[in-house]
């Protein structure tokens, strides 16, 4: 019975991974600090074009810029680069 329940168990943590869809994730590209002109590209593949940019506040960011998809709403999507790395996101992913 002990085996049963272990198995059931690792299945149901494991089903939300095998959820997550192969696109873009900007979550997962902010983990692994992608660079800008890569990220820019995936963003524009995944979200339609960048429509505004806005640089950062030096004095706290550096060298910073936030960049801006197509959408409002729940459908806004904002990114932040720093230093010419994406370091923070805040836009939808999908699921299989």
């Amino acid at each position: 019975m002990r085996l049963i329940c272990t198995i059931l168990l690792a299945a149901s943590i494991a089903t939300p991974a095998l959820a997550q869809s192969t696109d873009f994730n900007p979550y997962q590209a902010v983990l692994d600090q992608m660079p800008q002109a890569e990220a820019e590209a995936l963003i524009e593949a995944a979200y339609g074009p960048i429509t505004t940019r806005q640089p950062g506040n030096p004095e706290a960011d550096g060298d910073s810029e936030m960049v801006y998809a197509e959408g409002s709403g729940q459908n806004f999507k904002v990114f932040l680069f720093c230093d010419g790395k994406l370091t923070a996101a805040s836009a939808p992913i999908t699921a299989k």
